[in-house]
């Protein structure tokens, strides 16, 4: 992994936009049932993975809008502990 070394007596400030990763954005929808209320996530790509992952949240009980570049997921209607897994 290369590194940026900056040498200097100034304080480097500013704001940067990050592009939206799959691989980031499927982790974290998951992840945002175990939160009770509202869960916003930016900057989703608008990919297949993430709809399917998100028609899943829906069948599970979860109200999910989608905006622009984002997903609201609200967690009011979901009960995880109702649901058991299926093993052969």
């Amino acid at each position: 992994m290369e590194k940026l070394m900056i040498d200097g007596g100034k304080r480097l400030s500013g704001d940067i936009t990050l592009h939206g990763a799959k691989n980031s954005v499927l982790p974290i929808l998951s992840a945002s049932v175990l939160v009770n209320g509202v869960s916003v996530i930016h900057n989703c790509p608008d990919l297949s993975d993430v709809r399917v992952t998100v028609n899943i949240l829906r069948y599970l009980g979860a109200k999910v809008k989608r905006g622009e570049h984002s997903y609201s997921r609200y967690n009011r209607y979901m009960s995880l502990k109702y649901f058991r897994g299926i093993y052969e």
